[in-house]
């Protein structure tokens, strides 16, 4: 009886163990598992619960059971559930989690949904939101957050500079120059305390969404069309590698310390007015103004599209996030109809009000109320100028191979030439394995 009895308790820990927090279950219902990071966020979490609580409402035969995970954490905790059968119905990802886990049959193809639909129901998203979330013409996701990543400047350190505020820098050229003069010795103290630039360049896939539009508005990309090998040895894949590090190396007008500032990092340098320009996006604002209120982020920061390379053509990548729903689903219409309901018109308006978010859907990008705010209009206007990682399993370790070369650029351990060639190399390995 004893034996049974510990024997029970361990097998108990354990399933405990590979899931994230449940929130609530319901009996005599029909429960749908959501699985969401934003559920240990203030704002977003608090969106959730009042969209849920709503659905619950209009819906008395659902009932959602909330399972909240960390954004670290959150591909880790899935993949053990579902390889433990017991995968959430309905997860919220970001677009890079969709090759790899449609692969490996975590999540289903909704294009026997949409198919139900009226046929202009997919063309309420944008195109190229949609494109990214298709593998081998099935689409895994409904989109539903859909931000680019932009310059951002402070205007008042533009202003104390002798820049003008109302004109950023559009070219790579201006924004070097622009950078060079907001690198300063604000205190004439013979030492400079504020940088042109906030680099992120430590080790985190976050590094991507800030430092990809330097590589492909050069020209350059990290693989081939085919996918099949790298594209790291291209004249243009070096000139963006070589411009992103040497502003740091040859330039001196990025923050110290590049190797180790993670996102957060850049923006507690943003808003405590020691770098006055990063790449960031819609909810750069708020998270700097939370950091330091006197700043006063929402009025001093500003957006300006990613600069160019000359004439050449711009593009900058975005954040992009949505459900997915499990192939382990004992309801997946129940599912459908949560998904769609979440992406609704209403709800996905609500989203730019409680957290400053542009959606893909166009009709919300439309609204009055996103074109007519001086953030909203811009990220809305750079949606069409956007590309995504290369969807491959691989990417993790690509982006890896990547991030290895750019640490060893910057701290000099190898020219950007050597740290490029060799990255090219590593890549082309890993995909011919």
């Amino acid at each position: 009886m004893k034996r049974n009895l510990v024997t029970s308790l361990l097998v108990l820990c354990l399933v405990l163990s590979v899931g994230p927090v449940f929130e609530s279950a319901a009996q005599g219902k029909t429960t749908l598992t959501y699985f969401s990071w934003g559920l240990a966020e203030e704002i977003w979490g608090g969106w959730i619960r009042d969209i849920v609580a709503k659905y619950e409402e209009q819906n008395p035969g659902i009932k959602i059971e909330l399972q909240s995970t960390t954004f670290a954490d959150k591909e880790t905790v899935y993949t053990t559930r579902c390889e433990a059968g017991v995968g959430p119905d309905i997860g919220d990802f970001s677009f890079d989690v969709v090759p790899l886990f449609a692969k490996k049959g975590y999540i289903m193809s909704v294009n026997t949904f949409i198919e139900q639909e009226e046929p202009e129901f997919i063309e309420t998203w944008s195109e190229t939101a949609i494109s990214a979330l298709t593998v081998d013409g099935n689409v895994y996701m409904i989109p539903g957050s859909f931000y680019p990543w932009l310059l951002v400047y402070n205007s008042k350190l533009f202003g104390e500079a002798g820049l003008d505020p109302c004109h950023p820098p559009k070219t790579m050229e201006e924004f070097l120059e622009n950078a060079k003069v907001l690198t300063r010795d604000t205190d004439d103290d013979g030492k400079v305390d504020q940088w042109g630039f906030g680099m992120t360049a430590a080790r985190t896939l976050g590094l991507f969404s800030r430092f990809s539009g330097f590589v492909w508005s050069a020209g350059g990309d990290y693989l081939t069309k085919d996918l099949s090998s790298s594209a790291l040895n291209s004249p243009e894949a070096l000139e963006g590698f070589k411009f992103f590090v040497e502003l740091a190396t040859k330039h001196k007008v990025a923050h110290p310390g590049a190797v180790e500032m993670g996102p957060h990092d850049v923006r507690i340098a943003l808003a405590n007015e020691k770098v006055a320009m990063n790449v960031g996006t819609a909810f750069t604002p708020g998270i700097v103004d939370g950091i330091n209120p006197e700043l006063n982020a929402f009025k001093v920061l500003q957006f300006a599209p990613f600069p160019s390379y000359g004439e050449k053509p711009v593009f900058t990548q975005a954040t992009l996030v949505g459900q997915v729903i499990s192939a382990q689903t004992k309801h997946p219409q129940e599912a459908w109809d949560f998904v769609k309901y979440v992406n609704n018109y209403e709800n996905q308006l609500e989203t730019w009000y409680v957290n400053g978010w542009t959606s893909a859907r166009r009709d919300v990008t439309q609204s009055e109320a996103i074109t007519s705010d001086k953030f909203g209009r811009l990220l809305v206007e750079n949606q069409d100028r956007v590309k995504f990682p290369p969807a491959i399993e691989e990417w993790p370790e690509t982006a890896d191979i990547v991030i290895t070369a750019l640490q060893n650029a910057l701290t000099g351990v190898q020219t950007p030439e050597e740290a490029l060639a060799e990255a090219h190399d590593r890549i082309n390995d890993l995909l011919g394995r």
